[in-house]
C-alpha cells in the first residue's frame, strides 16, 4: 500500500488508537524496512496485535477500493471524471465557458 492510500484512509480509521494505526501503517506501507517483529517491539504488543490491526485497517481499505470503483463505474457512458488542482479550476472553467459560448456564437452569426 502506498503513503497516499493510507493516508486517504486515517478518516476512517477513527474506531482505532494512534498506535493502532501507526503500527498498521509501518506494517502496510514501510514493509521493506519494518517486520511485524520490529513493530511489535517498537509499541511493546505482540505481533499478533500488529497483525490485527493490519488486518482491521486492510477491511477498511478494500470497502474504500469497493467504493471508489462503484464510485467510477458511475461515471455515464461517454463521460469522463476528471481530477484538477484548485488552482487550475479557473482556467478548466474558463475553457469550459469558451465552449459552450462559442456554438450561440455560431447560431447568431448564422441568423
Amino acid at each position: 500500500m502506498s503513503a497516499i492510500e493510507f493516508e486517504a484512509l486515517r478518516p476512517f480509521l477513527t474506531h482505532l488508537s494512534d498506535d493502532r494505526v501507526e503500527a498498521a501503517r509501518l506494517a502496510l506501507v514501510e514493509s521493506d524496512t519494518q517486520t511485524l517483529q520490529t513493530i511489535s517491539e517498537k509499541f511493546n504488543v505482540s505481533r499478533q496485535a500488529v497483525n490485527k490491526s493490519v488486518t482491521s485497517v486492510w477491511k477498511v481499505y478494500e470497502a474504500y477500493q469497493a467504493s471508489m470503483a462503484a464510485q467510477l463505474a458511475a461515471v455515464p457512458d461517454g463521460w469522463q471524471q476528471m481530477f484538477v488542482p484548485v488552482e487550475l479550476m479557473p482556467q478548466v472553467q474558463a475553457l469550459i465557458d469558451g465552449q459552450q459560448a462559442a456554438p450561440k456564437k455560431r447560431k447568431k452569426a448564422e441568423q
